[in-house]
């Protein structure tokens, strides 16, 4: 039995995710996961986290006991649906990663904490091929965003640069590669979007043309998160990274992942009021993720420099559809300066005169 709350009535109405979500609460799979409570349950609670109408649905379960109307379990899931077959993918990709965690975890027991990865991803519980449907745990943790308002990022830029190596390193199957070509494809077919302040058209065609003529050849050398950024990411208790909404992970370059996390990063008023804040941050986060890997600072900068300007444009376009006309100025200046760091401030105004 479902829970209604009025965030529920427009899902319920949809003939196929609402099917599909009923299927997925009555699966007989919950049976392996809900040891000893299934008796004394009476209804799910469900928030609604997500949902597009004819693509997919997030959702945070709870169960509702019989001891009372307002006895929740102290358990929660998290339950993803979609239109297709897409969960199946997802589901290998973190059993298969997860499995890989565990393994290393038994093997560095004992040992130096410091060797170990600290990183964490969703274990699935299980899924429900009729509905589609993915089900993992809910886990407590502080977002990132939460540690970035507190402003001070030296308390977690090292571990967590190590647990971003580490994803990066996992080796996954049947991944989609993601090459700078796609990046820009994507900034290329919204640029003409309704609503974009015409006052930044010239500023990010500029930026588009030299974004085109400094693309990096492509690298598909590391598993990515693809839509990385701070509330994507949350820090638990015992000081490991749990990254969630792994849906979109493709192989290519592992900047790719740092220049989307900086790029939002921007969306932070106390960072974005704060440039030279942010740079330092910038800066530390590649020295840290550098050293992590083994690798020259060097070897990363300039890539890390065209992917953070890739999704401050991207994030631009996004805020102009959302009539937050200011805010997408702001990063197209943003993206411009993150560009052209190299030559004048005034080079990539956003303001008369046009670039």
């Amino acid at each position: 039995m479902l829970m209604k709350s009025p965030e529920l009535s427009e899902l319920l109405g949809d003939p196929v995710l609402g099917s599909r979500l009923r299927s997925a609460l009555t699966s007989a799979r919950w049976s392996d996961v809900l040891v000893g409570a299934a008796p004394s349950v009476e209804a799910w609670d469900v928030r609604v986290l997500k949902y597009r109408p004819e693509r997919r649905l997030c959702a945070r379960l709870g169960l509702m006991r019989s001891e009372g109307p307002d006895a929740p379990s102290d358990s929660s899931w998290i339950l993803k649906i979609w239109y297709n077959r897409r969960g199946e993918r997802i589901d290998r990709r973190l059993r298969q990663l997860t499995s890989m965690l565990a393994g290393e975890a038994a093997l560095n027991s004992g040992r130096d904490p410091g060797s170990a990865s600290g990183l964490r991803v969703p274990a699935p519980c299980f899924y429900e091929p009729k509905a589609h449907g993915l089900v993992y745990p809910w886990i407590e943790g502080a977002t990132l965003t939460e540690l970035l308002r507190r402003g001070n990022a030296s308390l977690w830029v090292k571990p967590f640069a190590r647990a971003l190596v580490r994803l990066h390193r996992s080796d996954l199957d049947d991944l989609k590669s993601r090459t700078p070509t796609d990046e820009l494809a994507l900034i290329s077919k919204a640029i003409a979007a309704d609503g974009f302040p015409p006052e930044a058209i010239a500023a990010l065609g500029l930026i588009l043309a030299k974004l085109s003529r400094d693309a990096p050849a492509f690298q598909s050398t590391a598993t990515l998160h693809r839509d990385l950024y701070d509330q994507q990411v949350l820090r638990l208790g015992d000081g490991a990274f749990y990254m969630i909404d792994l849906d979109d992970m493709a192989s290519g370059d592992p900047m790719l992942d740092l220049g989307n996390f900086t790029a939002h990063v921007h969306l932070i008023t106390h960072w974005r009021r704060r440039p030279e804040k942010l740079a330092r941050l910038r800066d530390r986060l590649l020295r840290e993720y550098a050293k992590a890997a083994g690798e020259p600072v060097s070897s990363f900068h300039a890539r890390y420099r065209w992917y953070e300007a890739v999704a401050l444009a991207r994030l631009a376009i996004h805020q102009a559809r959302r009539a937050r006309r200011e805010r997408s100025l702001e990063l197209v200046e943003a993206a411009g300066l993150v560009l052209f760091e190299s030559e004048s401030r005034d080079a990539v105004r956003t303001s008369p005169p046009a670039l």
